[in-house]
């Protein structure tokens, strides 16, 4: 109850003698006079209603008058005569609102359906009632009535008081005793005066044939996965009843439900005999294990909520640091003319690789530079590239490394050899691709050939002026392709040895040049080889040939070619004449056959190289070949 305003002058009276207080609605009022007054009457009015108060009102007392409730706005004024000579007859204006006090039940549902039930089986539904009006509910009584209420029961029957805006549920049982579609009906009374018998339909069918629904499988964990990434699993959903799977709902909960979710759901209805699939991602929040349930609501009466179990476990990138070469060969080369080389680093792990380090160490680190170090920081998945210059300042063979370091947790650190050759600048220098020749297995009667490069690195022309073969088995070696005669400074040939065999065994043979080089006059190369039988079993894979290649002196691409004679894992590199590994051309296993692969030195100096073949088949039998290649400037 509120006052609205005051007219006439009735404000000083009511200052000086009355005050008005409203209790429990309108219509309620008491006149306190602080000073005695005399009060002839008052009357209030009140939709044409007038009521008088007492017409003395001594200090302290007063007088109650009432008007009646109704909800909606009531205007109204009270009007005071009294003995004041001033204001006779003081009005008040008077305002408020009468408010209806009365509980209102709200259900959850008009009607619940059981869904279908096997005979002898059960199927429970919750019922919620609220209270949404402004007094108490009070719950009198529940009963089931229809014709089919004997299938229905009350298990679980909500409080009989719900308090304004509080809310209570009943539980309900649907247990047919024979088949057929069952109705019924349940009756909730209680002292909602616009509704005193609360009404829900209930449905339920008890049929023998019925959806039987049944998973891949009750539990699906997706291993591993790095937090920001995902990984996709799906789960088979079968009908094996004899009447359609109606899947309603299909959700994810659990203390990791953020984690996974439903990218793909399940169709609304699987025929009997048919089936579908839901599809699971999961996408870990943190690197911890993680657990949820996906929850399938379905019609099937025996198993109405089929659960799965979904487990995974998140886990930060970890990077892994990988190079292109253990090894960076330089090749030979003389003062005032560097050589430079790339170093390709890779991260091939699924976290960011931090690369802390990368710095030249070694007696010979002062005769490599950087010309473009590695990166701190490299992606999963990204690379670097790391650009050395060697410019030897003095003479003989330098060696030193790249030292890497990294929080690869498996190789924190890493290092990388550096080789390189610094010649004299005066006179004739020959460098040799290799000192041994090895021929490996060879069939008796067949032929093989193997590659011999030579090289001038010093200031002046190198003249061969012997090439010959000698030895135990120099009978069965002959040489194919000559070296020429004269190598200008920095120039280069090729030397071909062919191997064949008349006698089975180990053979052995020796290719002598002589030269003009003061250092190496005479230059012995080994020649090696193992000839077995024809229909004898190899201790390597037979027919491993590589072939020469072409072009051969070539710039800076050649073709190579290989045959296999069965089914084996290969490794075709090339390498400098120290020896070092300088560059894979071919890798992997291939089936039997001619290969035909292209190698591209285009990172490699001008020099004598040499390639090796490595085929290693099924039975751990390894075969090798070789041929000698010369690039050029």
């Amino acid at each position: 109850m509120w006052w609205g305003g005051v007219g006439g002058g009735g404000a000083s009276l009511l200052g000086r003698l009355v005050g008005l207080v409203g209790l429990g609605g309108f219509g309620r009022f008491f006149p306190v006079a602080p000073a005695c007054g005399r009060v002839s009457q008052v009357f209030l009015r009140v939709g044409g209603v007038l009521e008088t108060c007492g017409n003395r009102i001594p200090p302290g007392g007063g007088s109650l008058t009432s008007a009646s409730r109704r909800a909606d706005r009531v205007n109204a004024a009270v009007q005071i005569a009294n003995n004041d000579p001033n204001l006779p007859l003081a009005t008040a204006a008077l305002t408020g609102v009468c408010v209806s006090v009365m509980p209102v039940a709200t259900l959850s549902a008009a009607a619940l359906d059981f869904g279908t039930v096997l005979p002898g089986g059960a199927s429970t539904r919750t019922l919620r009632l609220s209270n949404s009006g402004t007094d108490t509910l009070v719950v009198s009584g529940t009963a089931i009535t229809g014709a089919d209420a004997s299938s229905y029961t009350v298990i679980r029957a909500c409080g009989n008081r719900i308090p304004p805006g509080a809310s209570d549920s009943l539980d309900l049982r649907f247990a047919p005793g024979a088949t057929g579609v069952k109705t019924a009906a349940l009756q909730i009374a209680s002292n909602d005066p616009n509704l005193p018998i609360a009404r829900v339909g209930l449905t339920g069918v008890c049929s023998t044939a019925a959806p039987v629904i049944s998973l891949s499988e009750t539990a699906l964990d997706f291993g591993t996965v790095t937090v920001g990434s995902s990984r996709t699993r799906f789960l088979t959903i079968r009908n094996s009843g004899s009447v359609t799977l109606t899947v309603s709902r299909s959700a994810i909960g659990g203390a990791d439900s953020l984690g996974f979710v439903i990218v793909q759901p399940c169709g609304a209805g699987i025929a009997p005999g048919g089936a579908d699939s839901v599809g699971i991602r999961f996408m870990p929040t943190a690197a911890r294990a993680m657990s949820a349930q996906l929850a399938l609501t379905s019609n099937d009466p025996v198993t109405p909520l089929a659960t799965v179990q979904l487990t995974g476990l998140g886990a930060t990138g970890v990077p892994h640091l990988a190079v292109s070469d253990s090894a960076l060969d330089f090749g030979v080369t003389m003062q005032g003319y560097p050589v430079s080389r790339t170093l390709v680093v890779s991260n091939t792990g699924t976290g960011a690789l931090n690369v802390s380090g990368c710095v030249l160490v070694g007696a010979d680190r002062t005769q490599y530079l950087f010309t473009r170090a590695c990166a701190s920081r490299i992606e999963a998945g990204a690379r670097d590239t790391v650009r050395l210059h060697f410019d030897p300042t003095t003479l003989g063979i330098k060696r030193a490394s790249i030292g890497l370091t990294s929080d690869d947790p498996v190789r924190p650190s890493m290092q990388i050899a550096l080789n390189g050759i610094c010649a004299t600048t005066t006179g004739p220098r020959l460098v040799l691709g290799r000192t041994l020749l090895d021929f490996g297995s060879v069939p008796l009667q067949g032929t093989k050939d193997e590659d011999l490069s030579l090289q001038n690195t010093g200031s002046a022309d190198v003249r061969i002026t012997q090439q010959s073969i000698g030895g135990a088995n120099w009978s069965e070696f002959s040489i194919a392709q000559r070296a020429d005669s004269v190598l200008a400074p920095g120039g280069s040939t090729a030397l071909r040895v062919r191997h064949a065999p008349v006698t089975t065994g180990s053979k052995t043979a020796v290719l002598r040049l002589q030269t003009n080089d003061a250092a190496m006059p005479t230059a012995d190369i080994a020649l090696i080889s193992i000839v077995v039988g024809v229909d004898a079993p190899d201790a390597a894979p037979r027919g491993v040939v590589l072939r020469a290649n072409y072009p051969n002196p070539f710039h800076p691409v050649t073709t190579m070619t290989y045959e296999l004679a069965g089914e084996s894992v290969v490794d075709l590199a090339l390498y400098s004449a120290i020896g070092m590994r300088v560059l894979t051309v071919d890798c992997g296993l291939r089936g039997a056959g001619v290969h035909v692969v292209s190698c591209d030195a285009g990172t490699l100096p001008a020099g004598a190289y040499t390639a090796l073949l490595v085929a290693t088949d099924a039975r751990g039998h390894r075969g090798t070949a070789r041929i000698g290649l010369l690039r050029v400037r």
